[in-house]
């Protein structure tokens, strides 16, 4: 799976490695590429980078399939901590593709397709996704997602969520730009929500995975064989 050439950015400069000769004897997580510079992502990602205090986590890489050289630095600017890596030949989201048995194109897997791989010398022991289809179904049957919304002291959080829930509303599970939460719903309060609480929604999947935590210190009994 892991056996493609790719560049990291190490000591703020570009070097071409093997992925699986660079991962191998190392327990990492893998993130894709995905609305990297929104406000939710990178609330999503301020999380992420969390993780590494686990110890026994080695790295987080943020994974680019399309071959931008320029991600790099800016991610850097924000999550030091944060391996990133960029490859054109777009085998690791092929593969992906194919493990998962995804039928939407390859375009679209880009674009959305928000995850958390982990993988512990080369092996699979982990996989977390955001949802495509469906979003009020998985979010309804989250209990720890749907617990941090009911029980938020934040009233403005719990009123969209109940808005947004009676109008069934499906649109802003599939917006191009996550900035415009606060305009999609409450356009007086602004921008800001997308702050405050997009991270939660877009990502109500991988925000706070305990299951994921759990796995990287090995008291979870259900990682893959």
């Amino acid at each position: 799976m892991f056996n493609f050439e790719c560049e990291i950015y190490t000591n703020e400069k570009l070097t071409t490695i093997n992925f699986a000769d660079y991962i191998k004897n190392k327990k990492v997580l893998i993130c894709p590429c995905v609305k990297i510079l929104l406000k939710p992502s990178l609330h999503y990602f301020q999380y992420v980078e969390t993780l590494l205090e686990l110890q026994e986590l080695d790295e987080i890489i943020i994974l680019d399939s399309r071959g931008d050289k320029f991600f790099h630095p800016v991610v850097y600017s924000f999550f030091p901590r944060i391996k990133t890596v960029s490859t054109t030949s777009q085998n690791y989201i092929k593969i992906m593709q194919k493990e998962k048995n995804k039928s939407q194109s390859i375009n679209d897997l880009l674009k959305n397709w928000a995850f958390q791989h982990l993988i512990d010398n080369n092996k699979e022991i982990g996989f977390w996704e955001q949802p495509q289809e469906n979003h009020w179904e998985h979010l309804l049957k989250n209990k720890r997602a749907m617990k941090e919304f009911l029980n938020s002291e934040d009233k403005i959080e719990r009123t969209i969520i109940a808005n947004l829930f009676r109008a069934k509303s499906n649109h802003f599970w599939t917006v191009e730009n996550y900035n415009i939460l606060g305009k999609v719903v409450v356009d007086e309060i602004g921008d800001d929500i997308a702050y405050r609480m997009g991270h939660k929604l877009w990502y109500f999947n991988l925000y706070n995975n305990k299951e994921l935590e759990d796995t990287i210190i090995g008291n979870n009994n259900e990682t893959i064989a």
